[in-house]
């Protein structure tokens, strides 16, 4: 039996593009609005834009047009780039875990594991 080692999978949270997450930083900079407003706009929840802005080292809050460069490349990475790693540790892809939160039954299609509403 082989064990997959260190799995890395990528996370896009929204589906919009680094570029996408760009461009609205960019006009809630312009607005002269928090980054926090900017990920929230974007369909970002808050625990998560708090854990995204934290893992990304910028401070809660930041002004968009206080970000500094370094800040900015690290949160869009978080954002449209985020590396997830799936280690042995946590029994891998045969012990299956569930986070908290989840999916409501009725919102799945019948004939899949896609999400009414989302074509």
């Amino acid at each position: 039996q082989q064990m997959v080692e260190d799995v890395k999978l990528m996370v896009e949270w929204t589906g919009d593009t680094r570029e996408e997450w760009a461009d609205r930083l960019e006009a809630q900079r312009s607005g002269g609005g928090g980054v926090r407003g900017a990920l929230r706009s974007g369909g970002i929840p808050q625990r998560l834009a708090d854990a995204l802005m934290r893992h990304a080292d910028v401070p809660l809050d930041r002004v968009a047009s206080e970000l500094r460069k370094g800040e900015r490349e690290r949160l869009l990475t978080a954002l449209a780039g985020y590396e997830l790693e799936v280690g042995s540790a946590d029994g891998g892809f045969k012990k299956a875990e569930v986070s908290g939160g989840g999916v409501p039954l009725s919102s799945l299609k019948p004939d899949g594991l896609a999400l009414q509403g989302l074509e």
